[in-house]
């Protein structure tokens, strides 16, 4: 068994490798940003504006150094991501001109400022450092805002959990950022702000594809809609307390959706349940633990109950490498709906079951591995071939595509990083694996409980 988990593992980092040789050849340099789909037989596009794909890639790559699961094999490739996404934010940060924050900001592909889009520009900007100077920046204010004001009274309510999760990631990064001694604007740098916001909205406006008044809902900033808790945050003044409030806001949202979702599983086994809800809301609770806004006493005993339960349905309800996203995080009127791919899926449940590793029992560990196993089993036999030319030079390069692409000659940046980011998760949890099995040939008692039998 031992030999298979090293076998596996190896496996993970050499499929997760083929993904960022991909990733690293779909960057731009012109443009700072990733290409969002790769062709077969093409040449590789480049794109005159970011896009979300970038933010994706941004953020992703940033989690997996954070968590440290990078290892020596990856190492080189990952330090050539990092160079990218590092010039792809500083690109995005220092647009200060109305035209460039336009096209940087998500106001075109489908709605205006939509939660989906704008939550992962604003983790990625706000997620990469954490230095002051980050509040000096129009574009991180607007997205501050909107992130804000989808997360204000009962518009919070209608975010599906994965868009919940990455509101939760950039107001925790943008709350870090708080505690930085000296980390404020004045109120002259703020009308700065208001000032791009009001030529941006006549911009929309001329375009006439979205209504300026939307732009201005989706930032709090209409005359029925004023939301001033950003002017707290980046004057610091109160600031993070306010922040708290919404973080433990969004935490007990996130219990209260894995409440339902598991009392709903075991009330009706027939009936399906959205393992996308349940994967991330559980990924919310199982982050917060021993922060402020994650709850103590029998409040968080509470919260590792259920984040256990709800890894035991996600476990039942996502077999045979399956893990479908049922609810669309994105829809309109115009009949337009988007659902998380499912490595999507996949990686927030492998993060939650890395969030609570110490927790988890050696059964249930097991379970989840096996599912995982089955997944990296999918992504491998999904991994597709495809030629594209950069620089008048033919490349071959190997990635995914999304679970509703309707061809197979694609490759789907986005898709890809999701992969990568889980496969290195999955490994990280294999070794949790193997070093539990080792332990099972010795007589290994917790300290606690070893000085309890000493002294009775």
């Amino acid at each position: 068994m031992e030999q298979n988990i090293k076998t596996s593992i190896k496996e993970c980092y050499e499929i997760a490798g083929n993904g960022l040789d991909c990733l690293i050849y779909s960057y731009e340099e012109s443009t700072n940003s990733f290409d969002v789909v790769i062709w077969d037989g093409e040449k590789l596009c480049t794109n005159s504006s970011p896009n979300t794909t970038t933010s994706a890639i941004g953020y992703r790559t940033t989690d997996c150094r954070k968590m440290k699961l990078v290892p020596y094999e990856l190492e080189a490739k990952f330090k050539k991501m990092e160079k990218m996404v590092t010039d792809a934010r500083k690109n995005i940060l220092e647009r200060e001109t109305i035209d460039k924050l336009y096209e940087a900001l998500p106001l075109r592909s489908f709605d205006v400022m939509p939660a989906f889009s704008t939550a992962k520009l604003f983790l990625f900007i706000g997620g990469m450092t954490e230095e002051a100077v980050v509040f000096n920046y129009p574009i991180f204010y607007i997205c501050l805002r909107s992130v804000l004001q989808y997360c204000n009274g009962d518009n919070i309510l209608k975010l599906h959990p994965v868009v919940l999760y990455h509101c939760y990631k950039g107001l925790e990064n943008t709350y870090a950022l708080t505690q930085i001694k000296g980390n404020k604007i004045n109120e002259a740098k703020e009308k700065e702000f208001k000032k791009c916001i009001e030529q941006i909205g006549k911009k929309i406006n001329i375009a006439g594809k979205f209504k300026e008044y939307d732009f201005y809902k989706n930032i709090g900033l209409c005359d029925n809609i004023i939301n001033d808790n950003a002017s707290k945050i980046v004057k610091n003044e109160g600031g993070a307390i306010e922040l708290s409030k919404i973080l433990k806001k969004i935490v007990t949202i996130a219990y209260h959706n894995c409440v339902d979702i598991t009392a709903s599983y075991y009330s009706n086994r027939s009936r399906p349940i959205d393992p996308s809800a349940l994967a991330y809301s559980t990924l919310i609770i199982s982050e917060s633990r021993g922060k402020d806004w994650g709850g103590k006493g029998e409040i968080a005993s509470s919260h590792k109950d259920i984040s256990l339960k709800s890894l035991e349905v996600c476990s039942k309800s996502c077999t045979g490498g399956i893990f479908s996203g049922m609810r669309p995080f994105y829809e309109d009127d115009k009949g337009r709906y988007l659902v998380l791919d499912s490595v999507g899926v996949a990686t927030g449940l492998c993060f939650a079951t890395l969030a609570l590793k110490d927790e988890i029992n050696n059964n249930l560990l097991m379970v989840l591995v096996d599912i995982f196993n089955a997944k990296q089993h999918v992504l491998k036999n999904e991994l597709i071939e495809i030629e594209t030319t950069k620089n008048d030079k033919t490349i071959k390069l190997h990635g995914w595509y999304c679970d509703n692409a309707l061809t197979k000659d694609r490759i789907d940046s986005w898709v890809t990083s999701h992969a990568v980011k889980f496969l290195l998760g999955k490994a990280a949890i294999e070794k949790l694996s193997y070093q539990r099995e080792i332990l099972k040939k010795y007589d290994v008692m917790p300290v606690s409980k070893n000085r309890k039998n000493k002294f009775n």
